[in-house]
């Protein structure tokens, strides 16, 4: 079975069709305009959100498949490489400790 390969129309119709459905933030955006009573410029918003959001996703999907040649270098053999999820794990797990430090500390818990 050959593999599809998907082209520049095929990843141009992806960031459209991502960028139309707008997502939590874009629709808070355009509730607190209507709020206002700015219902065109909420919209226009909205509009420059959903562009922005579909050229992002075109832009990363051209840039996956750029990058296909050098990813493909690394096979996942090396050492560091089979450690990279664990030592990235360890690296969120610390950060959001220190979060949860300092959050108690400016409540004023301290542990």
């Amino acid at each position: 079975m050959p593999s599809e390969r998907t082209g520049f129309w095929g990843l141009l119709s992806l960031g459209i069709s991502g960028g139309i459905v707008p997502c939590v933030d874009a629709l808070i955006g355009l509730l607190f305009a209507i709020s206002l009573n700015k219902l065109v410029w909420g919209l226009i918003i909205l509009c420059a959100f959903s562009l922005g959001l579909a050229a992002v996703l075109v832009a990363i999907g051209i840039l996956m498949v750029m990058a296909k040649p050098i990813i493909e270098r690394f096979t996942g053999e090396g050492i560091w490489l089979q450690r990279l999820p664990m030592i990235s794990a360890a690296v969120v797990i610390l950060l959001g400790a220190i979060l949860v430090f300092k959050a108690f500390n400016t409540v004023g818990i301290s542990l």
